[in-house]
């Protein structure tokens, strides 16, 4: 299917447009993005979506000569896709394969290139000033141009790697004493019990932690995708309650928590904290 695709547009383009967008604008608007979705390009989906993860999606058409319709020879309609959350999902999983398409190809395709809202309304791309996306990208046997975005700002980072060294000094310091936690690790539930923190590994985008309840049964998990760590806290100021989350699921789980020794111990900081899981 991807080469299908690829392969038509390639055939098509000369039919097209020839000449593509003439406008110096347009082109350097097409070049300069195609430049910054070059810098991010790999194949290995797994290690692009631990940075960055769709922002748009369109299902992809190519109309082909019309008799009754002229107008229509050989354009490129752009359907904007709404189910987002199952590409995304799916993305971040390392599902599909993306495609960087061909920048002289998106200069030539664009004034042929119509976008279909979710009302299904057309415009004119060259006309709403919006680009031809970046990338291809294929999931059970379908296609979508994207658009990607990374996953954190600047602020938004700064911000995680504050949690994670919080997260980090008071998983370290509840090491072999008690949490209440759901070991069946679903997640949005409130069904935390007394279990021993045997072992633990925080990077910045995965924590795995292995529990043992009170029968000296151990469970473990990886829970992966993380995009954000929040604390509190809770039990009178006896525990921290943290809150993770990741794309479409949040887990909690309570730590035990003293003040002072929380604010007096040293513990020596595991830089891989602050690396990302591929």
């Amino acid at each position: 299917m991807t080469n299908t695709l690829l392969d038509t547009l390639k055939n098509f383009i000369d039919f097209i447009n020839p000449e593509g967008a003439k406008s110096k604008e347009i082109q350097e608007n097409i070049t300069r993005s195609h430049i910054d979705a070059a810098n991010i390009y790999c194949r290995n989906i797994n290690e692009l979506s631990a940075q960055f993860n769709i922002e748009q999606a369109y299902k992809v058409e190519i109309h082909a000569y019309n008799a009754d319709k002229k107008e229509e020879n050989y354009h490129l309609h752009l359907q904007k896709y709404t189910n987002l959350s199952h590409l995304k999902k799916a993305f971040l999983n390392g599902m599909g394969e993306l495609h960087l398409l061909d920048l002289e190809e998106k200069i030539k395709v664009l004034p042929s290139t119509y976008i279909f809202n979710e009302h299904n309304i057309k415009y004119k791309a060259i006309e709403t000033r919006k680009l031809v996306p970046d990338f291809l990208y294929t999931l059970d046997d379908e296609e979508y141009c994207v658009t990607l975005k990374p996953i954190h700002t600047d602020t938004s980072k700064k911000e995680l790697q504050y949690e994670l060294q919080n997260l980090y000094k008071t998983l370290y310091l509840s090491l072999n004493k008690e949490i209440d936690i759901d070991s069946n690790f679903q997640t949005s539930t409130c069904y935390e019990s007394k279990h021993i923190l045997r072992y633990f590994r925080l990077n910045q985008n995965s924590l795995f932690l292995a529990v043992e309840d009170l029968k000296g049964n151990v469970h473990h998990h990886t829970f992966k995708n993380i995009n954000e760590i929040k604390h509190g806290l809770s039990g009178g100021g006896t525990q921290l309650k943290f809150w993770i989350y990741m794309y479409g699921d949040t887990y909690r789980f309570y730590l035990p928590y003293d003040e002072k020794t929380f604010k007096t111990t040293q513990v020596p900081l595991d830089q891989e904290i602050f690396k990302l899981t591929i």
